[in-house]
Parts: structure tokens; sequence; C-alpha cells
């Protein structure tokens, strides 16, 4: 499977790895599947430096208002995406924007780890 849950030391945060060919449906699942219970509330990190997404700007856009809409339904947790391959940075850009435009703001986009764990800190920080 391209999706897969690592272990992550920090507390409140699940790093997720996403590599080779990846289409909507399996992001689609992806969500279903792993935003609800518990890790609901959780930062995602999402590395896609290894991912070729499979998906066009119109389906890119269905996926953040689905998102947006079940952050409406019950509070969810922050998404960032890291990358430092431009392709899979720009795809992760569109999801950012299309978010904010759905009125979602914590949506991020790194180059690092590093700096996805910190914003992902500084959020939940703000949020206790």
């Amino acid at each position: 499977m391209p999706i897969s849950i690592t272990p992550q030391p920090n507390p409140n945060q699940v790093l997720v790895i996403v590599s080779g060919e990846t289409s909507m449906r399996e992001m689609m699942d992806f969500l279903i599947e792993h935003r609800r219970g518990e890790l609901r509330r959780h930062a995602f990190l999402f590395d896609v430096s290894a991912a070729t997404v499979s998906v066009s700007g119109d389906q890119m856009r269905m996926l953040a208002a689905f998102a947006a809409d079940e952050a409406r339904k019950s509070p969810m947790g922050p998404v960032a995406f890291i990358s430092n391959d431009p392709g899979p940075f720009g795809m992760s850009r569109m999801f950012q924007s299309y978010s904010a435009a759905e009125g979602r703001r914590t949506v991020g986009v790194f180059k690092t780890l590093a700096e996805a764990q910190t914003w992902a800190d500084t959020l939940t920080r703000a949020e206790g």
C-alpha cells in the first residue's frame, strides 16, 4: 500500500509515508479509515517526497472540500505535507490553497519533517 503510518515519537502527531503512485481513491479511503477515534485530533504529517500523486486539480479541490467538511462536523487535527520534490510540493500547496478557500487554515506545507513537527507543536500548544 502506498500510504502507511509509521511510529512517531512526538505525542499527538501521526507520521504518514506516501510513496509510489497514489490515487484519489486511496487518499479518500485513508482519510475515512484513520481520521476517527482518538487519532482525529492528532496532527497528521504526510511525507509525500516519494509519491507520485495521480490526482487532477478538480479532484484535489474535492479532496480538500471533503476534509474541510469533515473538520466542520467535528474538530480535526492539523495536516502537514512534507516534500522537497517540486511535484509533490506543488500538489501539496494546491491542497493547502483549496483547504484555505474552504475555511480550513490548519494545513501546512514544508520541506522538512522538523519544520512540520515544529509547526504542529505550535498549533497544539495554542489549542491547549
